[in-house]
């Protein structure tokens, strides 16, 4: 088969279609609970992992789910630009971790908060693990502060931490535990300290006080039913 613009054709024997990848399956798992793959889960795990590469190359990602009553439900996937307001770029050298780059945002406010992610990866690889799954996976000895986790996993920040030295593991879903992945997590740690506290407190105060504000609302609704 070979990719063509355009509806589907032959061309001397070689069939021509719209798209590069299809990918299908069926039944890949009795079990009813694994078998709950929704479109947004899968919409979140492509996103994550491959945005960087689909922003780059405007990749279009089709995705249908047909049940087992046979009822369909398709959905588009885009990869979008950050949405958020722009922080500085920081980069910072270290000799055991090397290059680590900070292009971070502090994530668009919705009706259901703040809801951003921070992805990790390696600077040559446009895969990306976000923030959780990084974070469960550190061995013991590379452990980040609950501070820099609450702060990384709230929803403010968004974008991606980048590294040149650290390695990701065949399995896809850790980095391999060496020295980079020592140093690396300490820069995390440095970056926090110097510059992504300041912001994460600025918001925690800043969400206080409208949460004063509305509760001050609240009560003097309240006291104007009882005046009545």
């Amino acid at each position: 088969m070979q990719f063509a613009r355009g509806e589907s054709h032959n061309v001397r024997g070689t069939t021509c279609v719209p798209w590069r990848t299809e990918v299908r399956m069926e039944n890949y798992t009795p079990d009813r609970q694994i078998n709950r793959v929704t479109i947004e889960s899968l919409r979140e795990g492509i996103l994550d992992r491959f945005g960087p590469s689909m922003r780059r190359n405007k990749t279009l990602v089709v995705v249908t789910i047909t049940n087992e009553n046979g009822d369909r439900i398709t959905q588009e996937i885009r990869a979008k630009e950050f949405e958020g307001t722009k922080l500085q770029d920081i980069e910072i050298l270290e000799r055991d971790s090397g290059r680590t780059k900070f292009s971070l945002y502090t994530a668009k406010k919705t009706d259901k908060g703040r809801r951003g992610k921070v992805l990790i990866g390696e600077a040559s690889n446009d895969f990306r693990l976000d923030f959780g799954t990084f974070n469960r996976s550190l061995p013991d000895v590379c452990q980040l502060s609950d501070d820099v986790v609450v702060a990384l996993k709230s929803g403010f920040f968004e974008g991606e931490i980048l590294n040149n030295k650290v390695k990701l593991h065949a399995s896809r879903k850790s980095f391999e535990a060496d020295e980079a992945l020592a140093g690396f997590c300490s820069v995390v740690e440095k970056w926090f300290a110097e510059t992504g506290k300041n912001h994460f407190k600025e918001a925690q105060e800043q969400r206080q006080e409208e949460r004063y504000q509305t509760l001050g609302v609240r009560s003097m609704r309240v006291i104007e039913e009882l005046l009545k």
